[in-house]
């Protein structure tokens, strides 16, 4: 069976993307109180307006899949923070472009920076973290706005609070 090689059409990343240096006593020495996996799978209750079919409906995330236009890497070489970011877009137009940014790790990243290619208020629309799945509710206190720091290939960027051994997702307003 050959080997069959996937690229993406996106410029590669750079040392000079980065514009930070992460401060020594910001790295994690030991992980912190230990995390059940199993408990992001329980799902109590929850008030209407927070329930599953608010991701299940995100158009981002349900088209696209088979095109180049359907995804873009943000951040895919942060092995020093252990986070991973990247963008889906809809490709019919129907809603803007959606932002998915997890952290690996079980430290709180806070003013974590993601260039984004719309400017404006981009609405957390997922946080594994939250409280209905069991986690301690760290977020971006449902939104954030894009300043004109460019990264990542975008002209803008959002300044992120990632929860620890999380994953959000933020889609622009409008």
């Amino acid at each position: 069976m050959a080997d069959i090689a996937y690229t993406l059409p996106c410029a590669p990343l750079k040392k000079s993307d980065f514009n930070y240096d992460l401060p020594p006593e910001l790295i994690a020495q030991a992980p912190l109180a230990e995390r059940s996996a199993s408990r992001l799978m329980v799902v109590p209750a929850a008030p209407a307006p927070f329930e599953h079919r608010q991701v299940r409906d995100l158009p981002a995330l349900q088209h696209g899949n088979r095109t180049e236009h359907g995804f873009e890497w943000s951040v895919g070489d942060d092995h020093v923070n252990s986070v991973l970011a990247f963008i889906r877009h809809d490709p019919h137009g129907k809603a803007g472009p959606l932002l998915a940014v997890s952290n690996f790790t079980p430290m709180v990243r806070h003013g974590y920076r993601v260039g984004v290619p719309h400017a404006g208020r981009w609405h957390e629309v997922f946080n594994s973290d939250s409280r209905f799945y069991g986690g301690s509710d760290i977020g971006n206190h449902g939104q954030v706005d894009t300043l004109p720091i460019a990264m990542h290939g975008h002209a803008q960027s959002v300044a992120l609070t990632l929860p620890p051994l999380s994953t959000v997702f933020l889609q622009v307003e409008g």
